[in-house]
């Protein structure tokens, strides 16, 4: 069904190494689509070259070719590098209800949990047209692992984080996982701080002094952030954030409109600083999305939050430069949307002493009404 490079006569009569290179330079640029590989090449790029020359292949099919079938054993990840492609689930080998279908773009991963677990696929993948697909087999994956201790580490922290979230991936508070998509595996999610730490060290940071170096490697440490690197391959701050959007009855939202600063800790005292924005927290390096907003609702909401009904997940991400840390801040948003019940539209206690984080300025929400009557 598809054409292997080792079936082009041309090749053959290449010096070794000459094809190593043209192997590496084909196969390189598309792992480093993926923040892993981008990550994993910054701490040993020599270990990259030995991957792409062990366990990476590039295929070309035709089209109406079939890449796989649904309920068949997986073991390696394919990324589409050219050509449209048609993948289809239904109820027989996987949890739909109804068949479902959707297109399959280039710069696609498909299948990642094949490398990170015994995947089992759970959907069809053909080609629409002629097709360039790259495919990394996890079992010669693991091979070049376990022989470059530079990477050992970091890709068992990576793995065994991703397999977690898989495994989590279960309704009604995340979605099933498929062959396309696995909630929550952010690379920045993933990995450990002392990782990320040597990356800062090590990593290209054009606009970043010494000062804001030690802060970032602080802020790492303390939990706080997590870095990742960017298509240029410069570091990246990334914050992961858990934002509650609760909605009573009525319709009106909670929002956060002020907090007390400067004061002795008793109501009334110091200044009231006003805000407007929704109930939020960065969530800790490990913590899912889910046991993040259990944490919020806990410590904030006091005694609404036993009335408090999870609905909806979904997940937002914005961009901007942080002057404070010299590089850019990537803020991944796990936004859960909940109902309040069995509560008066019109509470006694209508002002709630919380602990809103302070850097949650990405939280601001479009206008909307106010819990209770603020008097």
């Amino acid at each position: 069904a598809f054409h292997h490079e080792d079936q082009v006569d041309a090749l053959a009569r290449l010096s070794r190494t000459t094809r190593m290179r043209l192997v590496c330079a084909i196969r390189i640029p598309a792992l480093l689509s993926h923040d892993f590989w981008r990550i994993w090449s910054t701490i040993d790029l020599g270990a990259l070259r030995a991957l792409c020359l062990d366990a990476v292949d590039l295929r070309y099919f035709r089209s109406e070719d079939d890449l796989f079938l649904a309920g068949e054993p997986c073991s390696e990840a394919l990324y589409i590098a050219d050509g449209r492609h048609f993948y289809r689930q239904t109820p027989k080998t996987s949890m739909v209800d109804e068949a479902v279908s959707e297109t399959v773009v280039e710069d696609s991963w498909v299948c990642e949990a094949a490398l990170w677990s015994r995947w089992i696929t759970v959907g069809s993948l053909a080609t629409i047209t002629r097709s360039k697909v790259i495919s990394v087999r996890a079992e010669e994956l693991w091979k070049v692992v376990k022989e470059t201790p530079s990477v050992l580490g970091m890709v068992r922290t990576y793995a065994h984080n991703f397999h977690k979230r898989l495994t989590m991936a279960v309704p009604p508070l995340e979605d099933y996982p498929t062959d396309l998509y696995v909630p929550h595996t952010n690379v920045a999610d993933l990995l450990s701080a002392q990782v990320e730490i040597e990356l800062v060290r090590s990593g290209k940071r054009p606009d970043m002094c010494f000062a804001q170096e030690e802060a970032l490697i602080q802020e790492l440490a303390a939990g706080r952030c997590c870095v990742q690197v960017n298509e240029n391959n410069e570091l990246l701050r990334a914050v992961l954030m858990a934002v509650l959007i609760l909605v009573r009855s009525d319709g009106r939202r909670l929002v956060e409109v002020g907090r007390q600063e400067g004061g002795t800790g008793a109501l009334g005292s110091g200044a009231l600083k006003a805000y407007c924005r929704l109930p939020g927290t960065k969530r800790r390096r490990g913590e899912s999305p889910t046991a993040a907003i259990e944490r919020l609702c806990k410590e904030d909401l006091g005694g609404l939050a036993p009335h408090v009904r999870s609905g909806a997940m979904r997940s937002e991400t914005q961009k901007t430069k942080s002057s404070k840390f010299g590089c850019e801040t990537v803020y991944h948003k796990t936004v859960q949307e909940a109902a309040l019940y069995d509560v008066f539209d019109e509470s006694e206690n209508t002002i709630r002493k919380s602990r809103f984080p302070e850097d949650l300025s990405m939280m601001m929400p479009q206008p909307m009404a106010f819990l209770g009557t603020i008097g």
